[in-house]
């Protein structure tokens, strides 16, 4: 038993250290000229309204920019800070998710509500508790393009503040970075080695449009797997 944990031990962090050595960190800035949509579900997130706007406005490098905001039955003041915050920026666009389909999930009945009002070549999936870098989106896309991907899911840095969260938080990361071989899984991909992260998540809308949006994970609680997984 003693020899199987340190084996075990020793395999984990092996590829935890090829992960480290060999992860890609989206870093080529090349103006995106294809149109690109963001989609941002939003329930009672009036406390990230304006800092969440504020990364949106400024990012830079994609000439054809949507923003997407699915209002997903909100009671907080989200529509009325929304309305002030975005003011005439007319690349946003605030709709109301309808009621919700039957046999789906909200998040994922208001990310399909946003998926079929837009026509852009690429779809992307933002949390409203993510600050975008002013180059995130045009770096995330040029690097899918350059390895010719269907989609990415580039991993947030965690901001870790409370003790619970310290503890919790690393284990996110670890969780994927000791199992997954990432390159192999990228060259090689298989429905058991997909990762992905709903919070950050850019797809090729051709891609989407084969699996009908997000109708495969329209019930499915760890939707940005299993979407990943669909789209294998």
């Amino acid at each position: 038993m003693a020899q199987f944990l340190l084996s075990f031990s020793i395999l984990i962090f092996a590829i935890s250290l090829i992960n480290f050595f060999t992860i890609r960190i989206p870093k080529r800035d090349e103006e995106v000229k294809k149109a690109v949509a963001v989609l941002v579900p939003m329930r009672n997130e009036a406390e990230n309204v304006p800092e969440f706007i504020s990364a949106l406005v400024s990012q830079m490098g994609v000439k054809k920019l949507k923003f997407i905001i699915i209002n997903d039955g909100s009671t907080d003041k989200t529509a009325e800070l929304l309305e002030t915050v975005i003011g005439s920026d007319t690349r946003f666009t605030v709709i109301d998710s309808p009621a919700l389909r039957t046999g789906w999930l909200g998040k994922v009945s208001a990310l399909q509500s946003g998926y079929e009002a837009t026509t852009s070549d690429y779809i992307i999936t933002l949390d409203a508790d993510v600050r975008l870098e002013p180059n995130a989106i045009m770096r995330a896309i040029t690097q899918m393009e350059r390895l010719r991907l269907d989609f990415i899911s580039p991993y947030p840095r965690q901001i870790a503040q409370t003790f619970s969260e310290k503890l919790i938080q690393p284990l996110l990361h670890w969780s994927w970075m000791a199992t997954v071989i990432l390159r192999l899984a990228e060259k090689y991909p298989r429905r058991s080695t997909a990762v992905a992260n709903g919070q950050f998540f850019v797809v090729r809308s051709t891609a989407l449009e084969k699996i009908s949006g997000f109708t495969s994970v329209s019930n499915q609680i760890l939707d940005d797997i299993e979407l990943a997984r669909s789209l294998i």
